[in-house]
């Protein structure tokens, strides 16, 4: 919003002081060009919040699975412990 109101001031900054009409229309036209680049790079950074959020997710799912991964090695290394133990009693 923050660059459509500088546009807009910008626009009539340009108007009060520019006596020519095709100078204008020049500057106004590169403003609207400008406005629908900030549009698509708006929708851009939207995409990449939400992909952003898929893969933190998803990297919260994966640390969770070698959590219980190590888990399971732990027991099974402590079984194995207990057994060595036991053939050499």
């Amino acid at each position: 919003m923050t660059i459509k109101t500088i546009s807009a001031v910008g626009l009539l900054l340009l108007i009060s002081g520019c006596a020519n009409n095709g100078q204008l229309d020049q500057m106004s036209s590169k403003i609207d060009n400008l406005s629908s680049q900030v549009q698509k790079l708006s929708a851009e950074v939207g995409e990449l919040k939400t992909q952003q959020q898929k893969n933190t997710s998803a990297i919260k799912g994966v640390k969770e699975s070698v959590e219980s991964i190590n888990m399971a090695v732990d027991k099974a290394n402590e079984r194995i412990d207990n057994m060595v133990a036991t053939y050499k009693k």
